[in-house]
């Protein structure tokens, strides 16, 4: 699996590969699927992470078993949650 990342000095684009085990491609693909959400402020946007509708629009999308929701969901959250943190400290970086 390959990451495009926006953070090169001169615009370019970094792509990363990362293996994924084949326990988690499922929830990868749907993390791939869902947007991180915010919320708007006057300092900019505070990440929160992923919906549950989102990842349930996403495990839907792909047609998974739906046994298997219950831990995608938590896997797919801790993504999310990830992802927002670092999106967070990344602002509060920027702003100092």
């Amino acid at each position: 699996m390959s990451l495009a990342d926006d953070d090169a000095d001169d615009g370019r684009a970094i792509t990363r590969v990362i293996d994924v085990w084949a326990c988690h491609r499922d929830a990868v693909d749907v993390f791939q699927l869902c947007p991180v959400a915010g919320i708007g402020h006057m300092g900019g946007i505070y990440w929160t992470g992923i919906e549950p509708p989102a990842i349930r629009s996403a495990c839907l999308l792909l047609r998974l078993p739906r046994t298997g929701w219950p831990a995608l969901a938590e896997d797919v959250a801790y993504m999310g949650d990830c992802v927002a943190a670092d999106r967070n400290q990344r602002a509060a970086r920027s702003r100092r």
